[in-house]
């Protein structure tokens, strides 16, 4: 098949500077309504790249429709990817100046694109990130206004620092707070780049599966190579979470957050930056992936409250031990031949 890039009236114009790069981040339901978020709200010019790693057949029907309609870039492969996987291979067809990451479950603000091309324009940033919001309704509930990455070391031990700031704040009560601003890391939930840094420092780790510092390893990374990540509230998105994980999404749902990922990349990023494997961030983020994994069932996390949090945890182990033994182990994975086409 023929790829094409987003919007013929984009393909005669000499100036686009921006290529869009969504992937799926844990499930692919949602994956449809993230493109046309991007395509009502974003004003052009700019290319438009969907990666799409093994979508259930309904999902992949409805997004081939939008790419013949929108005139944008699809990349299929018919193997599950993680996000790192995923993000490789559409980065890989970017030519232009700029590169933004998006994940499938988020839905743009009108302006969006602009504020972070304006931002990196004006202040030479490598990296900007928008204010991330979370939920329905769009727009309104915090989920991050920059944040925290960095190690701190006391003699004694090295540890990871890593913090949202004013997660969980409604944007009414603190818009007189917002303001561009030097970052230490943003999300890749929504995440421009300039190109050239990340050929400088890439490609993304790989290695990095099921943990959830992905974005914070690239964005380290970018600063200790002399870039500068920024903070820009002007662009807005929304992530948007579980529930519900459609039946068709399960199954790469679970080997998104399954064991050997999440083990895996926390060793990796351990050994990458120095870290004990109990790094106090890292164990905080393992009890997150054990709660997403649950979120497919509320009712079960929900009735598990009952048993006080230590054995709560102990038993939702044990649970996810089985799905891990039972479901994902046996979700094939490598061996994936990219197809390119719209």
């Amino acid at each position: 098949m023929r790829a094409h890039w987003s919007g013929l009236a984009m393909e005669r114009s000499p100036s686009i500077d921006v290529t869009i790069v969504v992937v799926p981040r844990e499930r692919f339901s949602f994956a449809p309504q993230t493109l046309k978020s991007v395509l009502e709200n974003t004003e052009p010019p700019y290319k438009l790249l969907y990666v799409d790693g093994g979508s259930p057949t309904w999902v992949r029907r409805i997004i081939e429709s939008q790419a013949r309609e929108n005139n944008f870039t699809l990349i299929r492969s018919k193997q599950y990817l993680s996000p790192n996987e995923a993000r490789n291979l559409g980065f890989a067809k970017v030519q232009t100046k700029y590169t933004v990451f998006l994940d499938n479950d988020v839905v743009v603000a009108p302006g969006w694109l602009n504020g972070l091309v304006r931002c990196a324009e004006e202040t030479g940033a490598s990296v900007v990130g928008p204010l991330y919001c979370i939920g329905q309704p769009y727009h309104q509930k915090i989920h991050m206004a920059a944040g925290l990455a960095h190690f701190e070391d006391n003699g004694a031990t090295h540890r990871y620092i890593d913090k949202h700031l004013l997660e969980h704040s409604w944007l009414d009560d603190v818009r007189d707070q917002l303001k561009r601003e030097p970052s230490e890391r943003c999300e890749f939930h929504c995440m421009l780049i300039r190109s050239d840094a990340m050929r400088t420092v890439g490609p993304l780790d790989e290695k990095l599966l099921g943990i959830v510092e992905t974005h914070s390893d690239l964005c380290m990374l970018v600063r200790n190579a002399g870039g500068t990540v920024w903070f820009e509230p002007a662009s807005v998105v929304t992530y948007v979470p579980p529930p519900p994980v459609h039946i068709s999404d399960l199954p790469y749902f679970l080997l998104r957050w399954n064991n050997d990922w999440m083990t895996q990349g926390r060793a990796r990023f351990a050994e990458k930056w120095g870290l004990r494997a109990d790094d106090p961030d890292l164990i905080r983020h393992d009890w997150w992936i054990c709660y997403q994994r649950l979120l497919f069932v509320p009712p079960v996390w929900n009735a598990l409250g009952v048993l006080g949090l230590q054995r709560r945890n102990r038993v939702a182990a044990g649970i996810l031990g089985t799905i891990d033994f039972l479901v994902t182990q046996r979700i094939p994975r490598r061996n994936r031949t990219p197809q390119v086409g719209s």
